[in-house]
């Protein structure tokens, strides 16, 4: 079972990444699951506390080319 959630958004090109106040590193937004809470219900929670003015939109957890990070890639 996943500990945590990252969102990878790529349009047109462009990623999307958000910048950490504590270190000023670049990181994809995301973050620690909580007790009983699925990953898909822990990007939403991060993306709106990271990301308040981005809409999620209908495209929300769907992806053409999913992909699952293997632990070595992790």
């Amino acid at each position: 079972m996943a500990k945590s959630a990252k969102l990878l958004a790529i349009k047109r090109g462009k990623v999307l990444l958000v910048r950490r106040k504590r270190d000023r590193l670049w990181m994809f937004p995301g973050g620690r699951k909580r007790a009983r809470e699925s990953e898909k219900d822990c990007l939403r929670r991060e993306i709106r506390e990271e990301l308040p003015k981005l809409s999620l939109g209908s495209r929300f957890g769907k992806s053409s080319k999913p992909k699952i990070a293997s632990p070595e890639e992790r």
